[in-house]
């Protein structure tokens, strides 16, 4: 069932004692869950996210349960916590919290801003400093190295069943699975989706995450991997330094290399839902990316080949 701003606002009072109305608009969220923000007579604004199936709503709730563990811990400041819940006539509930400050996150302004570089470094290690008593009340998914390597190899398989990939990429994804110094890590609590419109933040520094549908406890380089493909190496740099300096225990030696290789894996993941949802569009474009990063790879050898024959050169000229 889909329901328009004016339904979702009248769920808010339904739901917040005190909460009169004066004015809302439709946000962007999921497909399958409708979502508003409402503005009251109190300058306060709220967020109504209802589910629009059983399927949705069982997830909203799944993510309800996520922001509830959190609002115990020190990353509370920083996500939507339920303040109050309306029942809804098909069965089921809306959920409605106070809407965080900020807007999405601009990339363009963030690559510039040394002070916003190092509060979402801040702000992204506290997320996975997530304490271990929060992790089990969320009843988020964990998933240990194993699992993780695993997955990562059944991915190869069913994207090579159905299309050829290119072969330096999958022969560079199969060394490096192999590599166990590589996946020598704790797994941490992670978001799970995070990207810059998942991201608010204000001109200086971060005020929330949004979206925890897909939190888990898994790789921590899941969630920097977006920010290494948007940041030159200098403002990567800054990010890693706030981000490292704010975690509870150092992060393991190799977290930037395989940050780099979930970039690659995400683009894996993304074709795969286009086999399995039969979008074409989705496959060629995951294709083209690999195509990409397999020029990428090659480009890289012959620049290797270069420094390696022109070291060789100036010391036989020095012989």
């Amino acid at each position: 069932m889909e329901r328009n701003p004016y339904a979702l606002a009248a769920l808010a009072s339904a739901g917040i004692p005190g909460v009169i109305p004066v004015r809302c608009r439709r946000t962007d969220s999921a497909p399958d869950i409708d979502t508003a923000v409402v503005l009251d007579d109190q300058d306060r604004f709220w967020v109504v996210a209802a589910g629009t199936d059983p399927a949705s709503g069982a997830r909203l709730e799944q993510e309800t349960v996520v922001l509830e563990a959190l609002s115990g811990t020190e990353l509370a400041p920083l996500v939507q916590s339920p303040q109050g819940f309306a029942r809804l006539p098909e069965g089921g509930r809306a959920m409605i919290a106070l809407a965080l400050d900020g807007e999405a996150l601009d990339v363009d302004h963030l690559a510039s801003n040394e002070r916003l570089i190092a509060s979402l470094g801040t702000a992204v290690a506290t997320l996975h400093n997530t304490p271990t008593y929060a992790i089990e009340a969320s009843g988020a998914e964990q998933f240990t190295v194993t699992a993780i390597r695993d997955h990562h190899r059944a991915g190869i398989r069913r994207a090579r069943e159905h299309r050829e990939l290119p072969t330096a990429v999958v022969q560079r994804w199969t060394r490096l699975l192999d590599d166990d110094s590589l996946w020598d890590f704790t797994p941490r609590f992670i978001h799970g989706s995070m990207t810059e419109d998942k991201v608010l933040a204000d001109s200086t520094s971060v005020s929330g995450f949004l979206d925890f549908s897909q939190a888990r406890v898994a790789d921590p380089a899941s969630d920097l991997a977006w920010i290494l493909s948007a940041l030159d190496p200098r403002a990567f740099d800054e990010f890693f330094t706030a981000y490292t300096a704010n975690l509870d225990r150092r992060p393991d030696a190799r977290l930037v290399e395989r940050t780099q290789l979930a970039g690659e894996f995400a683009v894996l993941d993304w074709m795969l839902t286009g086999l399995d949802s039969g979008d074409d569009q989705i496959v060629d474009d995951g294709l083209a990316m690999l195509q990409d990063i397999e020029e990428d790879l090659a480009q890289m050898a012959r620049e290797d080949a270069e420094r390696t024959y022109s070291e060789l050169d100036g010391s036989h000229a020095a012989d």
